[in-house]
């Protein structure tokens, strides 16, 4: 089996797919106070649930990109260029779906000119950062064939503590660095990045397991725990760990990756009916296009009269939520698999 067909990637990227999903829709975690209680708090745990999404996604794009050898052209042309046209492509999509009508080249230069300073729709955001670390990927490739298990292990602590422990200490405590004391290589993606591809290449054993799981729900119940206790505080939504390099979140999808390899080997050794991997590995190929498209359907579907009939009062909002994700992720995905079989367009999806 070669490393693009090893079961949990095909896993990782399904669930991170439908994580996104989650976080875009669940209307009722801002619904403090208008919920009763329990639906809150339960809504409050998938959110941050959610938030591992983006991580996920990035620490396999670390597994998947770290150790391979390719020019800086074929990283140009098939990773910056390729995402980049991509990019430019689904934002003149969604800029035209919000203007209701066909885009004039007055209209299409404008938006160009937008796209460069900000995504036409949020969840686009991804696409740009995606950019950035598919620029230093081959710079990071030397740097980490020269690492030890050591280097590794100190440069996720370093990470750690810089990137995702002190914002987070930064919320409760009032303190703050001098401007002049930055460090750019242990901000933002990077760790994820470098945490990926280390993660995916350890040896896992029942004990590592064990503490995963112990970590992953201790980093869900400090977030989700302190959103409660804040949240009632101020009497309305607490929004101050909505952000993927927070400390709780890091410990989370950290560990979630670690759980999510360890299943997908003991599934992989177990699984022997084919039919089943090709539809594993069918949703995963289309994750991507998944991702670009769910957004457009969230809104078609959000002003439907289908819409207020799974958010009604006579079905649990959890549930509610469930089936409007599985809806969603469904119809994406068959959109996505008509899309990647016709030649002239397969290549944005």
């Amino acid at each position: 089996m070669n490393k693009e067909r090893i079961l949990y990637y095909d896993l990782i990227r399904t669930i991170a797919c439908f994580l996104v999903i989650v976080n875009h829709t669940i209307w009722m975690f801002g619904a403090y106070n208008k919920l009763p209680m329990f639906t809150w708090i339960v809504s409050d745990a998938l959110f941050f649930i959610a938030k591992m999404a983006v991580p996920l996604f990035i620490m396999l794009s670390g597994a998947l990109l770290l150790d391979k050898e390719e020019s800086y052209k074929h990283l140009a042309i098939h990773k910056v260029f390729k995402m980049t046209f991509i990019l430019l492509v689904w934002s003149l999509i969604y800029a035209t779906y919000a203007k209701h009508s066909i885009l004039t080249f007055g209209d299409i230069f404008r938006e160009i000119k937008a796209i460069i300073k900000q995504p036409i729709s949020i969840h686009l955001w991804y696409l740009y950062m995606l950019i950035g670390l598919y620029i230093i990927t081959p710079f990071l490739r030397k740097m980490i064939k020269n690492f030890t298990d050591k280097d590794f292990i100190i440069f996720i602590i370093i990470w750690i503590l810089y990137s995702t422990l002190l914002p987070f200490i930064g919320l409760f405590k009032s303190f703050e660095f001098s401007k002049y004391l930055a460090i750019p290589f242990f901000s933002g993606y990077i760790g994820y990045y470098i945490a990926g591809f280390y993660l995916d290449n350890i040896e896992i054993n029942k004990n590592k397991i064990i503490l995963s799981v112990i970590i992953f729900f201790t980093g869900l119940i400090i977030s989700t725990y302190i959103t409660f206790i804040m949240s009632k505080v101020k009497g309305t939504t607490y929004m101050g760990l909505d952000n993927v390099r927070m400390f709780p979140i890091m410990l989370m999808s950290l560990s979630f990756f670690l759980i999510v390899k360890n299943l997908g080997e003991k599934i992989h050794e177990r699984l022997n009916k084919e039919k089943t991997k090709r539809i594993i590995v069918n949703i995963s190929s289309a994750t991507f296009g998944i991702y670009l498209i769910h957004t457009l359907l969230n809104r078609m579907l959000g002003n439907s009269p289908l819409y207020n009939i799974i958010f009604s009062d006579n079905i649990n909002p959890i549930l509610g939520l469930v089936i409007y994700d599985i809806l969603i992720f469904l119809l994406s995905y068959i959109i996505i698999s008509i899309i990647r079989k016709i030649p002239i367009i397969k290549n944005i999806a």
